[in-house]
């Protein structure tokens, strides 16, 4: 009995997978894809774009997931589920052709938006997309959706009308063809180390890889020096490397120096390592605390001990506990002055340190699932280990078996990224996200 039931669960399987092929090759001869990239819609200064050809990314899923692995009964009743549902209903987008998301920064405020080619202009038309502050634009063949923030004023939401506005009134101007799987173009600013990026993405069994090329910041050093640099830790973590600390991140960083009275100089570089994080409930308030270790390096002389001296004894937040210690909700960080430009402050007491001579290239490797290790006695802490948002990323993250992205200085002034992350043997990387895609529907 057991056989025929499992037998049964295979024919299924091929019958619903079966049945998908066809669908998809069936729009695909319905509405033949456009060769005309969606790139040219947008400005040249706009920040991040990614481009998804999700006729290939279709027919890649479905060969993995019929001659590589197999759906369970719960992942097709997911996926039917989701098939079913009001997304399904048409809307006029052509979802088997070119996929464009995009990602600009005006004035400091995020915007983000989709481009896609249309199937059918009027059902476009007919079409509202549900949420606050999301406006929604066509040149007739081509459509566009932007996202704002919820609390976006009225400057805002002006400045994004007139974007769409220009889109509206722009047509495509060639035959380009958007060959590769997943595309990514990065544009970078006077802080990053890499500018014009581009980055070609692709899916193969249980793998995705990454290779491109960028151009060097010229106003970054790229020499062969010595800096201290923490030892590989025997532990779970995730290491990252990188040049100044981007604008979004340092924001965070400086309130929390505001508010103990510390005047921090220019970070130049740092190394971190990640093994996870605690929540806190501090003062009535939710504080979300870092387990790392870390080296930062300053464009100035920095004295560690004189800056702490300035903590303002008025917070209960941060305390200097000695020399050596300081406390910021009850967990204990260690901090020690390296060199002059250089310290190092996180959780582990005697950190192995050495000088070695490198070159300062962004890179991230590890273990990824650590950043979701979230530790806290407080009830806060245990919502969010059940959150589906965290539980599921975390058990999709737990498959990861290799994770590695990282920088090669190339000739001239080119800079080469390339990286792979690898699930463990069996589990196909586009199966694998589209489960992990339907765990939230």
């Amino acid at each position: 009995m057991h056989k025929y039931n499992r037998l049964l669960r295979i024919t299924a399987v091929i019958i619903f997978v079966g049945f998908f092929w066809i669908t998809a090759v069936f729009l695909t001869v319905s509405f033949p894809v456009k060769n005309e990239s969606l790139k040219q819609f947008l400005p040249d200064e706009v920040e991040v774009i990614v481009s998804l050809n999700t006729e290939q990314l279709i027919k890649t899923f479905l060969f993995d997931a019929l001659y590589k692995t197999e759906f369970n009964s719960k992942d097709i009743k997911q996926l039917e589920k989701a098939t079913q549902s009001k997304r399904g209903e048409s809307n006029g987008i052509m979802y088997n052709g070119e996929v464009v998301f995009f990602y600009d920064i005006w004035r400091n405020i995020p915007i983000q938006g989709l481009l896609f080619n249309l199937s059918n202009h009027k059902a476009f038309q007919d079409f509202s997309p549900e949420g606050k502050n999301i406006i929604k634009a066509s040149n007739g063949k081509q459509g566009m959706i932007l996202t704002l923030k919820k609390d976006a004023d009225e400057e805002l939401i002006q400045y994004a009308q007139s974007f769409a506005d220009r889109f509206s009134n722009k047509k495509g101007h060639g035959d380009l063809v958007q060959s590769e799987m997943m595309r990514l173009n990065y544009k970078g600013n006077k802080h990053t180390y890499i500018q014009d990026l581009e980055l070609d993405i692709q899916f193969n069994n249980e793998k995705v890889s990454l290779n491109g090329v960028g151009k060097k910041n010229q106003g970054l050093n790229f020499s062969v020096e010595k800096y201290h640099m923490l030892k590989t830790p025997n532990r779970p973590f995730l290491e990252f490397q990188s040049g100044k600390l981007p604008d979004s991140i340092y924001k965070f960083f400086k309130l929390i120096f505001d508010e103990v009275n510390i005047d921090v100089p220019e970070v130049t570089s740092q190394q971190m390592m990640i093994y996870g994080s605690s929540i806190q409930n501090i003062d009535g308030s939710i504080a979300y605390l870092p387990k790392l270790d870390w080296i930062l390096r300053f464009d100035t002389i920095v004295n560690i001990d004189d800056q702490l001296s300035t903590i303002d004894s008025s917070t209960y937040n941060m305390q200097v506990i000695n020399k050596k210690v300081i406390e910021i909700g009850g967990i204990p960080y260690y901090y020690k002055q390296i060199s002059d430009h250089e310290i190092f402050i996180g959780v582990t007491e005697s950190p192995e340190i050495e000088l070695r001579q490198t070159q300062i290239l962004p890179f991230m490797k590890g273990n990824p699932s650590v950043v979701l290790e979230v530790e806290g006695k407080g009830i806060i802490a245990q919502i969010f280990n059940v959150m589906p948002q965290v539980k599921y990323t975390k058990l999709f993250m737990e498959n990861i078996s290799y994770f590695d992205i990282h920088t090669i200085d190339g000739k001239d002034d080119d800079l080469i990224i390339e990286g792979e992350v690898k699930l463990k043997d069996g589990k196909m990387m586009t199966v694998e996200l589209v489960k992990f895609a339907l765990m939230f529907m």
